[in-house]
């Protein structure tokens, strides 16, 4: 009897030490498993610009004028801006189209800081591509209303991304070389050409609405 006793006893101790190990591991997986999800977290705020998607409008000389959209993934990207109008009436018809395809590159991103808007990052860049812009008039009641544009622009230049939440603004600085071609007719009925070169500095402005596909 007094073995048994003994042997209940060290049963009972041992279930005590199983218990507390089993409350051990369970706290631990708890704690890790949060800990992941809190890195993982601020790793998904300090990279929203990263493997992103982004759709919205802008205006340039080198990135153009219209509605766009960038995808950017580790640290290069690519933005495509397009804007095609056509209008009629009793007196003329106008077409204009401008389209910009532009690289991206990172040079520098910061880390999650408190900014106007909450929490932010910047994301400094280069970019450089070509645009084309072409505008055409044709007037119904005067031929030397007549008249054609055509410019293609190639550069590069420098643009900051301040993002926060699912909002980028973007500021942008650059050189572009431009050729443009002017088409016209006079007042005898007669074509004018009238080609022009031109190395001029150019800023670009950004507004886009930013989302991921995955959650990388």
């Amino acid at each position: 009897m007094r073995y048994l006793k003994y042997i209940l006893f060290t049963v009972l101790v041992l279930c005590g030490f199983v218990q507390a190990a089993d409350t051990t591991v369970v706290t631990t997986v708890v704690s890790v498993d949060t800990l992941k999800k809190s890195e993982k977290a601020t790793a998904n705020e300090a990279s929203n610009w990263q493997n992103s998607h982004a759709i919205g409008f802008g205006a340039g000389l080198l990135t153009g004028v219209g509605m766009n959209y960038t995808y950017w993934g580790d640290n290069n990207g690519i933005q495509v801006t397009l804007i095609p109008v056509y209008t009629t009436d009793n007196y003329s018809t106008k077409k204009y189209l401008s389209v910009s395809v532009i690289g991206l590159h990172s040079l520098w991103a910061s880390s999650p800081y408190t900014g106007w808007f909450g929490t932010m990052t910047n994301n400094l860049h280069t970019y450089y591509g070509a645009s084309l812009f072409y505008d055409k008039t044709i007037d119904k009641q005067y031929v030397y209303g007549n008249n054609e544009t055509k410019r293609l622009t190639v550069g590069t230049g420098m643009a900051m991304d301040f993002n926060w939440s699912h909002i980028r603004w973007k500021l942008g600085a650059g050189y572009t070389y431009s050729h443009k071609d002017e088409t016209y007719l006079d007042y005898d009925n007669k074509t004018i050409n009238n080609p022009q070169i031109s190395f001029i500095p150019t800023a670009e402005i950004n507004l886009q609405y930013t989302f991921k596909l995955t959650d990388k």
